[in-house]
């Protein structure tokens, strides 16, 4: 990373077609990293979150979504409703049943890139899960804890109540 650029916000003029010279835009980072227990196997916890993650999945952008995951390096992540969709990356990593990575937009619909990771870790009497994010992008003032409160909803919250049904 450029010295003086790391944690700071840069500021960029439109100068493109349609925006207004005047209007610049806040570019910001962010990264946190959280730990998560979930008391079942890695290769348990991977296949609820790879393969039957619509079933657990409670975020959803629109009524009737339904939430894939194209199960291969390059894949897609993304919501898809009648008319429509989302994505929320492309798995740059798929390590079953070790570690995900994904880059994206995380279904953010202003300039944004995130890099997401998920380890599956081995633990006594289950998986501890690392996520990791890191984000560059416009973001509002709680886009940070938005997303760390919703991992531990949807991973401590959604995800443990199907493992554990």
């Amino acid at each position: 990373m450029p010295d003086g650029f790391a944690g700071a916000d840069v500021a960029i003029a439109g100068s493109g077609a349609g925006s207004a010279a005047s209007a610049p835009f806040v570019l910001s980072h962010f990264e946190y990293e959280q730990h998560i227990f979930l008391p079942a196997s890695p290769a348990r916890v991977w296949a609820a979150f790879t393969l039957d993650l619509d079933q657990w999945w409670t975020y959803r952008l629109r009524d009737r979504t339904r939430c894939t995951i194209e199960t291969f390096v390059g894949g897609r992540w993304m919501q898809e409703w009648d008319n429509g969709g989302a994505l929320f990356g492309n798995f740059t990593v798929w390590d079953p049943p070790k570690m995900l990575a994904l880059v994206g937009p995380l279904a953010m619909t202003r300039p944004a890139h995130n890099v997401l990771e998920f380890l599956f870790d081995q633990t006594d009497g289950g998986t501890q899960v690392i996520v990791r994010h890191e984000a560059y992008g416009v973001f509002d003032d709680d886009t940070e804890e938005m997303y760390a409160s919703g991992w531990r909803d949807l991973i401590g919250g959604a995800l443990r109540s199907y493992l554990t049904r």
